[in-house]
């Protein structure tokens, strides 16, 4: 190896040891710091006065967002797709979107949980439940 090889060598060892950035243990604008950052907190009460400015807002406008709708589902001229759109959020809005959510309801006794029941008792648990598929259960 000549003089300059070796130069090359060291320079490239200095340059690769250095990490980018600050020293380990200095502060800087990047670190994580511990507690509630003001910049992204924001009160709830600021919060609750935001929202109700909002359901004002959409309060005012949705006479005038249904009488779009509903003009939308009488035009002829308007794509199939968008009047089938207008009538299910006309729908939705005037009678309540249906329940998306499964009720599972106990058939037979004791009161345990899934986790807590063993094989057998999943299995005669469906097997009630698909026996009684289609009754509706009022339960108020």
């Amino acid at each position: 190896m000549n003089m300059t090889d070796k130069t090359n060598v060291f320079a490239m060892k200095t340059r690769s040891s250095r990490k980018p950035g600050p020293k380990p243990g200095t502060r800087h604008s990047g670190m994580f710091r511990r507690g509630e950052d003001p910049r992204r907190h924001v009160p709830d009460q600021s919060r609750s006065r935001v929202r109700k400015q909002v359901e004002e807002l959409c309060k005012e406008h949705a006479e005038d967002a249904v009488e779009f709708l509903s003009g939308l589902l009488g035009d002829d001229t308007a794509p199939m797709k968008e009047r089938v759109e207008a009538a299910r959020q006309l729908l939705d809005r005037g009678f309540g979107q249906p329940v998306s959510r499964v009720l599972m309801a106990s058939v037979g006794e004791g009161n345990q949980s899934p986790s807590e029941m063993s094989l057998d008792q999943l299995m005669q648990k469906a097997g009630a439940l698909l026996e009684h598929q289609g009754d509706i259960v009022d339960e108020q």
